[in-house]
């Protein structure tokens, strides 16, 4: 099996930069030019995504030759596909990442998970990945990697394998049934995994807590290291933290699209220019309603002086024509 890697890698402990990092890995080509990129562990959270999630029910039946007698076993496990980033409700994919095995200059475009009961799992799982958490049945999650090989299929046919990545789960036995139970029910829309204080994730020196390139150092990475440099340089493994985060959404009856808000917002403004030019009308109405008032009784004040003036001129024509 050959493992198809394209450029080894040097550690730097020589470089401008010692005042932000001690020690850096670069890498080399065939031809001997190395990179000027310096590599330094990222102690920070990644984020992946759900694509698939499936329930794996697994019964194995032995026959014991002694005996004469079958025996079998059964396991459970949850293996799902993720994509780096989430996302989020406009539809739009954050904290995106891309992710490559050093020295291949190849992207892992996806994650695997495989979930375990911490307390029943298999000896192989055991034995691989050497954790006292896990042989004490403790919860714990593992981040594992292989670059593609080739190899010799079944039929003496040349096989190349993709470059892989996964992360290893181990839950206690009651919250490993739930999940199952979730499953198995359909009752999942969602599935988040966030890890942080990964062993073996490198990226380029940051001020902040965010990266957008990362390289993953497996145990098949070869590392020039100068005589004398004792530093023990991180490779995959363990997984300080983790979080997983399952949802499960329901829809409600007065679930609101953003163009729906912006028309009941719009349709209430509305309402309320409506009611605003009702009042205003109102006050005019009122402020105007006192003059009216008086200029009726000044009109009716002006007609009786009219009238006593018509019948005063009648009085003195009638004295003035009396024979």
């Amino acid at each position: 099996m050959e493992y198809l890697i394209n450029k080894t890698l040097i550690l730097k402990t020589d470089h401008e930069h010692a005042g932000l990092y001690k020690w850096s890995l670069r890498e080399r080509d065939d031809k001997g030019i190395e990179s000027d990129s310096d590599w330094v562990p990222f102690w920070w959270s990644f984020v992946f995504e759900a694509t698939s999630l499936e329930a794996i029910n697994v019964i194995e039946v032995e026959l014991d030759r002694r005996s004469d007698k079958s025996c079998a076993t059964s396991r459970r496990r949850i293996r799902g596909k993720f994509a780096t980033g989430w996302t989020s409700e406009d539809g739009s994919v954050e904290r995106q990442v891309s992710f490559e095995i050093f020295g291949t200059g190849r992207e892992i475009r996806y994650f695997a998970l495989d979930i375990y009961q911490a307390d029943d799992s298999e000896q192989k799982i055991r034995q691989e990945l050497d954790d006292d958490a896990l042989n004490k049945g403790e919860e714990s999650c593992h981040l594992s990697a292989f670059p593609s090989y080739e190899s010799e299929g079944p039929e003496l046919t040349r096989e190349i394998a993709p470059d892989h990545a996964g992360f290893e789960v181990f839950l206690k036995r009651e919250r490993f049934a739930e999940l199952i139970s979730l499953i198995e029910k359909r009752s999942i829309d969602s599935v988040v995994l966030t890890v942080r204080h990964v062993n073996g994730v490198y990226a380029h020196w940051t001020p902040t807590i965010v990266t957008r390139h990362a390289r993953l150092l497996t145990k098949e990475n070869e590392i020039e290291i100068a005589d004398g440099v004792d530093i023990e340089v991180p490779r995959i493994g363990q997984v300080g933290e983790f979080n997983l985060t399952f949802t499960t959404r329901t829809k409600l009856l007065n679930q609101r699209t953003p163009t729906q808000e912006g028309e009941q917002d719009e349709a209430r403004n509305d309402g309320l220019t409506d009611q605003h030019e009702y009042l205003r009308s109102q006050a005019l109405e009122r402020l105007t309603q006192p003059t009216k008032r008086s200029l009726s009784e000044r009109d009716h004040s002006n007609v009786k002086n009219i009238v006593l003036l018509i019948l005063a001129g009648l009085l003195i024509l009638g004295f003035l024509t009396d024979p």
